[in-house]
């Protein structure tokens, strides 16, 4: 992402509607409202809005004819730096939703980078980056901003609910306090490992710093929802590949994790054993949380009773594997499924059905494709959209366990509570033998995740609040 250059995106839903509306942000707006769209002057105190034409060329008439240009009456909105959603100047034209002349007006809109200075360059926006720019130029709060994308993710009241409050930044003053006093037990602790040759120091007392820390847990847990909820946030979800022999799944996990982890073969039963590999799915799907990826060797048989008896302990680890799952991606280079009618055979985990090797012909290709994922491991075919099926999966599973008046929260701060309310625990439980170094150390993992949601205390910070709080040194 660049900020001296201006971007521009369709900001209203893709496809045919009455209205469309584009938004441009950036330091050529001026140069395109007075350019293009015949406004000389911006109102430097608010935002205005105008009836405008746009003259757009129709770029693919013949050489020998002259161009005639189509006079496109469009209705514009512009607001100047810093009172705009990004901080930077914006435009946004309001034309007829017809997708042919949206994509005309992008197209005619945008410049190359090549035959321009940076501040002139008008380029197509980033996901995000309207955004993003918000957050950089001090619009926005960090929280604000995963408010705006959980509200456009959002498929229930609770969820819009949630996203409100991150867009309010409602629970911000309740978190900040949590890390103030994390960062203080923090300074206390610190105090007495570093500065016992001051004679004014006062350390704090164990039943003190005991009662301290259960009384943050427990704040954290009753904010979040009970110990299950901060169990669950805290679970790396296991996804498990299941299917035939020689179905494709080596080949499938290697293409999820990015390098050769699996042996892969023509022959049937080359996997042998369980596999299981932390994944990192965020480069094929943004957003996409981190999961346990595991390979399992072939189904060929539902009996258990197998006369092989290494191929039977085969089958029956990669049964109890599937039967821990939380999600179970079937695979079938036919597209059939004959063995995964809806759940996994093995378990009542939420099933994916993919179709490895979309390469190739399938006797299925002319059937109905209802709920079917279609990639190619070896070139990375859709692998994109496998992803993005496994991280709707695991918000789903996640709504589901949060049901009952379990308090809703954004994943990312769910993960960063849970995690701050273990290192507390682990606090309270250390106290028992004092080892301040070993509990210093939980309590800084507990301030860095409770700063990864409000801003993070750097050591200054904390050494700041020992000079603060203590005569140190007087």
């Amino acid at each position: 992402m660049i900020l001296g250059d201006t971007i521009i995106a369709l900001a209203s839903a893709p496809g045919r509607s009455p209205l469309a509306l584009i938004r441009i942000s950036g330091p050529a707006t001026r140069r395109i409202a007075s350019e293009r769209l015949g406004i000389n002057h911006f109102q430097e105190e608010a935002a205005a809005a105008h009836h405008a034409t746009l003259s757009l060329w129709n770029l693919e008439a013949p050489s020998s004819q002259s161009p005639i240009p189509l006079r496109l009456p469009v209705r514009v909105i512009h607001a100047p730096a810093p009172r705009t959603y990004t901080g930077e100047d914006t435009l946004e034209i309001l034309l007829p939703g017809n997708p042919a002349l949206v994509d005309r007006v992008l197209t005619s809109l945008i410049t190359r980078a090549d035959t321009l200075p940076p501040d002139a360059v008008v380029r197509h926006a980033q996901p995000g980056e309207f955004s993003a720019r918000a957050f950089l130029n001090g619009k926005m709060s960090i929280e604000a901003a995963e408010g705006v994308n959980a509200s456009i993710a959002a498929s229930s009241e609770a969820e819009l609910e949630c996203s409100a409050r991150a867009l309010r930044a409602e629970d911000a003053p309740r978190w900040r306090l949590w890390a103030n006093e994390a960062a203080t037990l923090l300074a206390l602790v610190e105090a007495g490992i570093d500065f016992t040759d001051q004679e004014d120091v006062v350390a704090i007392s164990t039943p003190d710093l005991r009662d301290r820390a259960a009384q943050l847990a427990r704040e954290i847990e009753e904010h979040t929802g009970g110990r299950r909820s901060l169990a669950a946030a805290r679970h790396i979800p296991l996804v498990v590949l299941a299917g035939k022999p020689n179905a494709g799944k080596s080949t499938l996990m290697n293409a999820l994790l990015g390098r050769n982890r699996s042996v892969v073969s023509e022959h049937a039963g080359t996997t042998r054993d369980i596999l299981i590999e932390r994944a990192d799915l965020s480069s094929l799907a943004p957003g996409s949380p981190e999961i346990e990826l595991a390979d399992t060797a072939g189904l060929d048989t539902l009996d258990p009773d197998i006369a092989d008896p290494i191929a039977g302990d085969m089958q029956r680890r990669a049964r109890e594997t599937i039967a821990a799952a939380d999600i179970v991606i079937w695979c079938d280079p036919d597209g059939t499924f004959d063995n995964a009618p809806g759940h996994s055979p093995e378990t009542n985990a939420p099933l994916l059905r993919v179709r490895t090797k979309a390469d190739r012909p399938s006797p299925r290709a002319d059937a109905p494709c209802h709920n079917i994922i279609h990639v190619c491991a070896l070139d990375g075919w859709n692998l994109g959209e496998l992803a993005r099926a496994i991280a709707e999966t695991i918000a789903s599973s996640t709504r589901a366990a949060s049901a009952g008046g379990t308090r809703i929260l954004l994943a990312r701060h769910a993960l960063a509570l849970a995690e701050a309310h273990h290192r507390l625990e682990s606090v309270v439980a250390m106290t028992s033998s004092r080892d301040d170094a070993a509990i210093a150390s939980q309590l800084r993992l507990a301030l860095d995740a409770l700063g990864s949601i409000t801003g993070r205390l750097s050591p200054d910070d904390v050494l700041g609040l020992i000079f603060s709080r203590f005569c140190v040194g007087k």
